[in-house]
């Protein structure tokens, strides 16, 4: 007999914002969606076969062809899911490069450009800044506007941020915030574009998915809303959390998924199928954060200092790491949300090399931690730790998968129950160091 664990996730229908479907419906789903790529994936295997047969002739220079082969492999896995790559045991530690200061308040969120030419943060302070990846300097600030100022007079945040997102080609920049508001500008010179209004508390996270202007939002509403950045319009309202979503992260596919900090659970949206997946069990406090591995597996991180493993086949975690964050170095912590339970060291952020085994994660404990993740064995192993005084409230890698960025703060980006008054609310550009990374 199979244990629950092997059994498929049925889609939530007491708590879907549409009609479920049933578990044999949403596996069709998942067919017709392999069936609607089909013809760019048949195309994409023809050109590397075509390129490989090149690779005889004098068509095309062999590392060339070849680089090319892998590159397209490589995307067509990520579009399908099956991407791994097994980087982590590569990287055998991690330096401080550089570290930014400009925020007067706590840094709760970071970007980067996927060029590395360009960092963008958020802060408390209600400003967003905009950074020179290679030599650190600031070169454009989103003042905060304050409260006697004519909204349309200055188009900032009025009050804390505490979500970035940029496009994968550099073209949008949304925020978002305590003020409701979600806000588009240009990278570029970050000239205003437009104000998305729509969800009544605060945003906490932001998302685009890849290769695409769609945007996925989240709020302590409890509701997550999909935008369509390039004609400027709302598209949708998804409910289903019992409690304030906290964390999103989207990745190819047209879904995203979430954390809904005291419901205990994650859902995946499957927006095509008009449905939702439920995950939950493992984590006894607040669940604050989540990124996609790929699109198999993701990762999350609780107030109960606890890892958990998720497969999206599977209705509970198939691996839970617990006090993966368990030496303070900072003991005045309390719950975030009351109750009088106090955790080792909650989990502040966490953070996937998309496709690839590599995650990070972030607490107060006075490190980052680095690990790897292996779904053949599910295992997660730390492989090293970086040493950083304050809270870690965001972490982002580069994309090419040799930096790490981290938003430090003196305070958890939501509350402020607890002051680490010795750190500095700063960026850190952390180079992940390898003796073989390709």
């Amino acid at each position: 007999m199979a244990s629950k664990l092997d059994e498929e996730i049925p889609s939530d229908s007491d708590m879907s914002s549409r009609e479920a479907e049933s578990d044999e419906d949403l596996i069709e789903d998942d067919e017709d969606e392999e069936t609607v790529q089909e013809k760019k994936i048949r195309l994409a295997k023809n050109l590397i076969e075509k390129l490989e047969k090149q690779k005889e002739s004098k068509a095309l220079d062999k590392d060339q062809t070849a680089y090319v082969v892998r590159k397209l492999e490589e995307d067509l896995q990520a579009k399908t899911g099956k991407l791994k790559k097994e980087l982590a045991n590569k990287y055998t530690s991690g330096t401080i490069e550089k570290q930014l200061k400009g925020h007067r308040l706590s840094v709760t969120c970071v970007a980067i450009s996927s060029d590395k030419k360009y960092i963008f943060s958020g802060s408390k302070d209600g400003t967003i800044i905009k950074w020179n990846f290679e030599s650190g300097m600031k070169m454009n600030t989103i003042k905060k506007r304050l409260p006697n100022e004519n909204k349309n007079s200055n188009k900032g945040h009025s009050k804390e941020i505490y979500a970035l997102a940029i496009s994968d080609d550099s073209k949008f920049l949304a925020t978002a915030g305590e003020d409701r508001s979600i806000k588009i500008w240009n990278p570029d010179n970050l000239e205003f574009i437009y104000s998305f209004e729509g969800h009544r508390d605060a945003v906490s996270g932001l998302v685009f998915r890849a290769n695409s202007h769609q945007l996925f939002s989240c709020s302590f509403d409890r509701s997550v809303k999909i935008w369509n950045v390039d004609q400027l319009v709302y598209v949708e309202t998804l409910f289903g959390h019992q409690d304030k979503i906290l964390g999103i992260d989207s990745l190819n596919k047209e879904r995203c998924i979430t954390c809904g900090a005291r419901d205990r659970s994650l859902r995946l949206w499957k927006v095509v199928e008009e449905s939702q997946l439920l995950f939950n069990g493992t984590h006894f406090d607040s669940i604050d954060c989540v990124s996609l591995i790929n699109e198999e597996y993701f990762f999350s991180g609780s107030n109960d200092s606890t890892l958990a493993i998720w497969n999206i086949n599977k209705k509970k975690p198939i691996l839970a790491h617990k006090n993966a964050h368990k030496t303070s170095v900072h003991n005045e912590n309390t719950s975030l949300f009351g109750g009088g339970f106090q955790p080792t060291n909650w989990i502040c952020s966490v953070k996937a090399y998309h496709n690839s085994d590599l995650l990070a994660s972030g607490s107060d404990d006075g490190f980052i931690k680095i690990w790897a993740f292996s779904s053949s064995n599910n295992t997660l192993n730390e492989r090293f730790k970086i040493q950083v005084n304050g809270f870690v409230n965001d972490l982002q890698f580069s994309e090419d998968g040799s930096y790490l960025i981290a938003g430090v703060g003196q305070e958890h980006k939501l509350g402020r129950w607890s002051t680490n008054k010795n750190a500095k609310n700063s960026i850190l550009i952390i180079k992940l160091n390898s003796d073989d990374l390709k």
